[in-house]
């Protein structure tokens, strides 16, 4: 088996211009220009998610310090599919998944208060979370690459993580203050050639690691 390190980079035009997310006054998750003078076009804005509050999170009464919940992972796919439609460039021409690739996420996190501490005046409950999270991306592809078969495939991507991180809730406003999240993970890819095509099957399978991190830190504005 040959290994192969891959590294691909990109860029952002919302980099360097601050937006804010949260809610109106009618409840539904918007995104806005923290300074609308001086920040690109609207439409920038038009595909992100705004609805980054990690509520899910949380148990659903109050606990105690040093109380246990379990919470569905999924959520935290906001996180390691950034955003939503961030209007990435990539460098070369070249693109990490296609960009009509779907999404699965699934897996389960055990969460812990392990205690309430005060920053600056704020209280933060800080929030210990482990557990895994499971990643499936399906993609459509072409074999012109593979000298043994043509056609149109399909791509399958499994990634296992194990998580580890931290969460500090603001207590007053009910929203994050941060979020840490590293994450391990190991996993394939399965190409297999699309069904109902003249000529031979072919499937390929590539395993592969990863590392994540997250660092997420919140700004709650008042107008």
């Amino acid at each position: 088996m040959e290994d192969s390190e891959w590294r691909m980079e990109a860029a952002t035009p919302l980099e360097g211009a601050p937006f804010l997310i949260g809610t109106d006054e009618e409840g539904d998750h918007v995104a806005r220009w923290s300074d609308p003078e001086s920040s690109p076009d609207d439409a920038l804005l038009d595909d992100v998610r705004p609805d980054l509050d990690l509520h899910e999170l949380l148990p659903e009464e109050r606990v105690a310090v040093g109380a246990r919940w379990k919470a569905d992972a999924a959520p935290l796919g906001m996180l390691f599919q950034p955003g939503g439609d961030l209007g990435w460039d990539w460098a070369d021409g070249a693109q990490y998944l296609p960009e009509d690739t779907a999404y699965d996420n699934s897996g389960e996190l055990e969460l812990r208060l392990a205690e309430v501490v005060s920053v600056e005046g704020v209280d933060l409950a800080r929030i210990e979370l482990t557990g895994e999270f499971v990643s499936v991306e399906t993609s459509a592809t072409t074999l012109d690459e593979v000298p043994v078969a043509d056609g149109t495939a399909t791509d399958v991507r499994t990634t296992t993580y194990g998580i580890e991180g931290e969460l500090l809730w603001n207590l007053a406003l009910g929203v994050p203050h941060s979020l840490t999240i590293e994450a391990e993970g190991e996993g394939d890819q399965v190409t297999t050639r699309d069904p109902d095509q003249p000529g031979q099957d072919y499937e390929s399978t590539m395993v592969h690691e990863s590392s994540f991190e997250v660092r997420l830190s919140c700004l709650p504005l008042r107008d």
